[in-house]
């Protein structure tokens, strides 16, 4: 039972271990950088916003694996003047 525990534990670090391995954290700080960054994103990236007004957030036809998160970077507001997705 230990060692069945043990070998679970081990490969739940390692599969933890490869998702934060392939994720990227991409920090912005105007809407150009943002738009480039929503165009080269991939399935579990992060990207994070210094403050600022980003105007329209508009995303067309991305379709990753995984999600992708957009938020505030950590002390910082951000806001979107609108948001559209299609």
């Amino acid at each position: 039972m230990k060692k069945s525990l043990l070998i679970h534990f081990v490969g739940m670090i390692f599969l933890i271990y490869l998702q934060s391995a392939t994720a990227t954290e991409i920090i912005v700080s105007n809407s150009t950088e943002l738009q480039n960054a929503i165009n080269n994103v991939q399935g579990g990236d992060t990207i994070s916003l210094l403050s600022g007004n980003y105007g329209t957030l508009t995303i067309n036809g991305k379709n990753n694996t995984s999600f992708v998160t957009i938020r505030a970077y950590p002390g910082f507001s951000s806001a979107f003047f609108s948001c559209e997705f299609s």
